[in-house]
């Protein structure tokens, strides 16, 4: 994903959204290998499969979602899975609010799955 589509994305959403969502896309970008690229108007990120994808949620939150969610609980992450089967995630509300060594420990999880 060029850098041009992120901001592009991110600022549709208020500043906090804005700040998460691009936080969010440099932790994947930071891992070799990996690309991101709209798909259905949202970050996906992928190596050799799509791994996540990020977007805005209600309430003036961004979502990381993990397409194999469902082995990501198994390594003691807390996901929810909103009714979904396979994809589970974690929404935040603001900056302050993300763990960002607990994250990055996710993001990496998905990565060597």
């Amino acid at each position: 994903m060029n850098t041009s589509e992120l901001i592009d994305y991110a600022d549709h959403w208020n500043s906090d959204q804005s700040a998460m969502i691009r936080l969010v896309h440099e932790l994947w970008l930071d891992l070799p290998g990996v690309t991101g690229k709209l798909r259905y108007k949202i970050p996906f990120y992928y190596r050799t499969t799509w791994m996540a994808y990020t977007q805005a949620a209600a309430g003036g939150g961004v979502e990381i979602a993990f397409i194999r969610g469902k082995d990501l609980i198994g390594l003691g992450h807390n996901l929810d899975f909103k009714c979904r089967k396979q994809i589970a995630g974690i929404t935040f509300y603001n900056l302050k609010q993300m763990d960002i060594p607990e994250v990055k420990a996710m993001i990496m999880d998905a990565y060597l799955l």
